[in-house]
């Protein structure tokens, strides 16, 4: 009896597991960002003409090799977040530091979901949220803003961590 019930516990699992998700753009959208407005520097860094901003091409965690990010995202705090900018060498450059939610959105695919990026230039984004180092009022203490890729809407940090991309300016 155990093992019948334990069948079709997997079959169960097995008929609600959801596939996973491929980027989606739609045809008729205009993109917003792409080769007029980000270049590759070739060292897993993207500089954008628009901000003059430089970005990580990969998240927090992950390190550039042979033009793919490889390696894991690590998830952080926002503490953890600045202690990890503190010194760090990225693609030759220090002066890293946690995007504030405006310059995070200003990396939107509005064109797309799941992820809202352009892969050409940040080919490993992932469908979850990214840290900001903004936050709101709400109910007199402050809550930070994280940026949720998949749809490229801002949300409240509901969870302790988040991904991370950094950014410097270049300007």
């Amino acid at each position: 009896m155990k093992t019948a019930c334990a069948g079709w516990l997997i079959v169960l699992a097995a008929l609600v597991v959801q596939p996973v998700m491929a980027q989606t753009c739609s045809s008729t959208l205009v993109k917003t960002t792409g080769s007029e407005r980000f270049r590759s520097q070739k060292d897993g860094s993207i500089y954008d003409l628009q901000t003059g901003l430089l970005w990580s091409a990969c998240s927090y965690g992950q390190t550039w090799k042979s033009g793919v990010c490889s390696g894991s995202p690590v998830a952080v705090d926002l503490t953890g977040a600045l202690l990890a900018v503190t010194d760090l060498t990225l693609a030759g450059y220090q002066g890293w530091r946690v995007p504030n939610i405006n310059e995070l959105q200003s990396l939107v695919e509005w064109s797309c979901v799941g992820p809202a990026a352009d892969l050409a230039y940040f080919p490993d984004i992932r469908n979850n949220h990214y840290l900001s180092s903004s936050a709101r009022d709400v109910d007199g203490a402050p809550v930070i803003q994280v940026l949720d890729f998949y749809s490229g809407r801002v949300r409240d940090a509901l969870y302790d961590t988040s991904y991370l991309l950094l950014v410097r300016d270049m300007r």
